[in-house]
């Protein structure tokens, strides 16, 4: 992040690998102590008399695909959590219990609305059964919109990944937005490492 901060105002700047500086350390001190301004000064050293370091460019569009992904990952997480917040609440209200295995909101919306809660325990699961139906229908929604997104993202980055089979849009925005641009990669066993 700071080295796109950097960037971003002008400077130059170089990534110099830690191991590297590591090294410096080693070498000028004999042990790999990290502090500061050992640090800076052996990371310094390491810029200067290392070859092949890269410049560090400004963040392109593989950036923005490793952010969809990781924004519908996360909103997976959360859906899981509503969903089996609502189902424990269901088996808590529906006689019986709940059978199925995945809850969706149309399932949980026929349910809430055939319950005649009994009781302030009965009526206050009723109630927050609706809240979690609630957020379980907002989270779909934000579900499909990433969704969308990640699928526009993928096209406007002319990516050819989802041309292999079986590589959808997810996929694909995950490979291309963790790796990068692939011709920073000296042959394919570079990559593959």
């Amino acid at each position: 992040m700071l080295a796109q901060q950097l960037v971003a105002a002008g400077e130059t700047v170089i990534d110099v690998q830690p191991k590297l500086g590591a090294r410096v350390r080693l070498l000028a001190a004999g042990h790999v102590n990290k502090n500061d301004p050992n640090d800076a000064r052996s990371v310094a050293i390491a810029a200067l008399r290392s070859k092949g370091l890269r410049e560090v460019a400004p963040e392109d569009h593989a950036g923005v695909l490793k952010l969809w992904p990781k924004r519908r990952r996360d909103l997976g997480s959360l859906r899981t959590q509503v969903v089996c917040r609502l189902h424990a609440v269901l088996c808590d209200l529906v006689p019986g219990g709940m059978a199925k295995n995945e809850v969706t909101a149309a399932q949980a919306d026929r349910a809430i609305a055939g319950l005649q809660p009994s009781g302030a325990v009965a009526t206050a699961r009723h109630e927050l059964a609706s809240e979690f139906l609630e957020d379980l229908r907002r989270v779909d929604a934000r579900m499909a919109e990433a969704k969308k997104r990640l699928e526009v993202a993928v096209a406007a980055s002319g990516t050819t990944v989802t041309e292999v089979f079986g590589v959808g849009p997810y996929v694909a925005a995950t490979v291309v937005g963790y790796a990068g641009n692939v011709s920073r990669f000296a042959n394919r066993d570079h990559f593959a490492a």
